[in-house]
């Protein structure tokens, strides 16, 4: 996973290098990845861990260099744990 998170981060990087350079008008994209984890000791016994991946996708344009719109759409995955007989989380 780190190796996919690595190359996904690289590729970014180095694309939007050229973008940097631009006049800051017109549209643009872009993408993101990341991890999440929780692990919480919740007394008695009762213990809640999970993990999951998130993501999001995003687009815009720039009217000039300082008014510009952007859609974003983010999914941040979920956490679900059941614990000892209680209601599920998530």
């Amino acid at each position: 996973m780190k190796f996919v998170f690595t190359a996904v981060a690289s590729a970014l990087l180095l694309s939007a290098t050229p973008a940097m350079a631009a006049d800051g008008t017109g549209f643009y994209v872009g993408a993101g990845i990341g991890s999440f984890g929780l692990d919480f000791d919740l007394g008695e016994g009762d213990d809640f861990s999970g993990d999951d991946t998130s993501f999001k996708v995003l687009g815009g344009y720039n009217f000039n260099q300082f008014v510009g719109g952007e859609l974003e759409y983010i999914d941040s995955g979920t956490l679900a744990h059941a614990l000892a007989g209680r209601q599920q989380l998530g």
